[in-house]
């Protein structure tokens, strides 16, 4: 484990410097603005790994007493613990970050489960122990596949539709919003590209929150934003995206419920207004507003 570790820093230094240089510090200035209430994050570790903690517990109380506990086992217990401590660090609710930690003590079970014979006492509960690791092996992706079969989602769906009867020039689609949940999967959807090479303008939630910064980081912090804002407005121009989404709402990640208005900064920070001229608002689409290039 530490030589991979090793191999990987190595990896990124050697190919990915730019990475640790630029987009990490420019990416730490912003990520404040995303982050929780640690009650909020703590339920969701407690919610999301209570099943695999639990099943960590039956596999290793079912083993032989006095049986030595493999090295394997214990180096995913180790490497889940690890993992759990890195999300919690990133202080965010996120299924996803806590995903590596389920996976790493679900296979500290399974190594508990399978290295050696049970207890005769245990043995129901080892066999039950089992079953919903496979169950839980067998779900997300039967989930999956029943998503795929069914169809996205209404507002998905929607977005699609309007991406796909309004291509544009280049057949592009762009986005001023704190996240691509729901505008991404519309995208590929819909076989349009998106316009910029970032997923999305996250900088900006912390520029128009800059008050809660530390004082020595408010100028970086309002560079980056609107930086982030003017590169984004020059690929439009470039692009020509046939439809700009554009979030609304006071749940926006990053912004902490502060009611924000993407058009209205924008316009009065950059020259965005010459830019959406080339547009006209259609009905809206759940939370987000769209315009089509006309």
């Amino acid at each position: 484990m530490v030589i991979a570790g090793i191999v990987c820093a190595g990896l990124t230094i050697t190919y990915a410097w730019s990475y640790l240089e630029v987009d990490m510090p420019t990416a730490l200035l912003a990520y404040w603005s995303y982050n929780s209430s640690l009650q909020e994050v703590f339920l969701s570790a407690a919610i999301l790994l209570a099943p695999a903690s639990m099943l960590v517990a039956v596999a290793y109380l079912a083993r032989q007493k006095d049986v030595q506990t493999s090295a394997l086992a214990q180096a995913l217990a180790v490497a889940g613990a690890a993992s759990l401590v890195a999300a919690l660090i990133q202080a965010k609710p996120w299924s996803y970050h806590f995903l590596p930690a389920i996976i790493f003590f679900n296979l500290s079970a399974v190594a508990l489960l399978a290295a050696e014979k049970p207890r005769a006492d245990k043995l129901t509960l080892r066999r039950i122990a089992f079953a919903i690791l496979v169950a839980m092996a067998i779900a997300p992706t039967a989930f999956e596949a029943k998503r795929i079969f069914e169809g996205t989602s209404s507002r998905e769906s929607q977005l699609a539709a309007v991406f796909r009867n309004n291509p544009g020039p280049n057949r592009t689609v762009f986005g001023f919003m704190p996240s691509p949940r729901e505008v991404f999967p519309a995208v590929v959807a819909a076989g349009v590209e998106w316009a910029t090479p970032f997923c999305c303008v996250y900088l900006i939630a912390a520029a128009a929150r800059v008050d809660e910064a530390p004082a020595a980081d408010q100028p970086k912090i309002k560079a980056a934003g609107l930086n982030q804002a003017e590169m984004a407005i020059s690929a439009v121009r470039i692009k020509e995206p046939g439809v700009i989404v554009i979030a609304t709402g006071i749940d926006m990640l990053g912004f902490g419920h502060r009611a924000f208005d993407y058009v209205a900064w924008l316009s009065a920070h950059t020259d965005f207004a010459s830019t959406l001229a080339h547009y006209r608002e259609t009905s809206p689409i759940g939370p987000f507003r769209i315009f089509v290039r006309k």
